[in-house]
């Protein structure tokens, strides 16, 4: 399977659900995050759920299980209530978060149907992120309603070991530049995204990086994703950061997308 580039400056819903996977990446049995699909068709008019690879080429990718991997997670868009203005907080968002596993190779160790703690390990994080109206269901007609070649296919794809299930939900819109942290000492607390970029690094040689924007005496929080020319997420080091550069090293040679945020 191939993992599309995430979005250097998203907004509105690929700005909701590029954070949102974010989050899901502390869920390490997760093998790959998508973002919302398209309805694709093949020659025989089936349907199945697709992605654009963010990669500058006409081509998309049919999202289909695989049991050479562990499990994916990708995202379908109901509707977007946007009562003011772009961009704007209160957005209203309905997404559903479709879910797809091999339970024998994501954990070797449990032999019994753990779907369950999967769904509620997503809710939790859900939660965290202030979703709310969420729903779900394990019934097999409903997960992959949209897709007639899942339908097809479906003995193959939920049959155990597989397991998949739909998380349905509503979360408001994240503004570009703010978001709402915990509070300290009863002050809310927001962080502002300052800078960005991309910058290509080579495996095990640190990097240093300079910051366009910079505040005297500020900190800042740096994050990113690192992938290779297939899309596959790399471990990264943020090893040290000042007021105007930090430095990083990944485990082998990939492309760094970064944000820096500052905490007021």
């Amino acid at each position: 399977m191939k993992q599309p580039r995430t979005y250097s400056s998203p907004k509105l819903h690929d700005l909701v659900v590029q954070n949102i996977n974010t989050e899901l990446e502390s869920l390490t049995y997760i093998d790959y995050l998508y973002p919302i699909v398209h309805i694709g068709f093949n020659e025989d008019g089936d349907t199945y759920p697709s992605i654009y690879m963010n990669d500058g080429s006409i081509k998309n990718y049919m999202i289909f299980p695989d049991n050479r991997v562990r499990s994916f997670v990708f995202f379908e868009m109901d509707e977007a209530v946007v009562p003011a203005q772009i961009d704007d907080e209160d957005n209203e968002y309905s997404l559903s978060l479709v879910f797809w596993g091999n339970l024998e190779r994501i954990n070797t160790i449990k032999e019994y149907d753990y779907t369950s703690e999967m769904i509620n390990d997503v809710i939790a994080i859900l939660g965290s992120l202030d979703a709310y109206e969420i729903t779900y269901t394990t019934n097999t007609d409903e997960i992959f309603d949209n897709y007639s070649l899942y339908k097809e296919e479906e003995r193959q794809t939920l049959l155990r070991p597989n397991t998949g299930f739909k998380i349905t939900f509503k979360i408001k819109g994240a503004s570009t530049c703010w978001s709402n942290v915990s509070p300290i000492d009863g002050q809310e607390m927001r962080s502002i995204e300052i800078d960005q970029g991309r910058a290509t690094l080579v495996a095990d040689v640190t990097k240093t990086i300079n910051f366009n924007i910079t505040f005297a005496n500020a900190t800042y929080t740096v994050d990113g994703r690192c992938y290779d020319a297939s899309g596959n997420s790399v471990l990264y080091t943020v090893l040290s950061q000042t007021t105007t550069e930090f430095t990083v090293k990944a485990n082998k040679s990939c492309t760094f997308d970064w944000t820096a945020t500052l905490k007021i």
